[in-house]
Parts: C-alpha cells; structure tokens; sequence
C-alpha cells in the first residue's frame, strides 16, 4: 500500500507542477505580445458587425417605420 500512495503523490505533484506551468504560460503570453507591439483585444470603441445583424437592420428599420 505505501508504493501506490508514494505513487500517487508524485503524480499529484507533478499534476501541480504543470498547472502552475500552465499559469505561468499563460500570464506571459500577454505580456510578450505587448512587449511585440501587437494589439491585444479590440480597440476602444470599434463595435464588431455580425453578418446577422448586417442583414437584419434593414428589415428593423422598414418594421420600425410601419409600426
């Protein structure tokens, strides 16, 4: 019994390890991206135009007058 619990701590050590690694990845990605100049997100105050609502406004706008 004591083998598979030595076992299974390592393991769940290992787990953290990568998930701290994971973390760490994570956060510097941003952050090199920035350091490259790139643009991270929108920029402020553009609005994203679905194709959706590119055909539906017209067909708002015409229901609107008629109501």
């Amino acid at each position: 019994m004591p083998k598979a619990t030595d076992d299974i701590k390592r393991t769940f050590e290992h787990l953290i390890r990568e998930v701290d690694d994971l973390r760490q990845r994570t956060k510097e990605g941003p952050r090199e991206a920035r350091v490259r100049g790139s643009q991270i997100g929108r920029t402020e105050g553009k609005k994203v135009k679905t194709q959706k609502e590119k055909d539906m406004l017209p067909k708002i706008r015409k229901m609107a007058k008629e109501f």
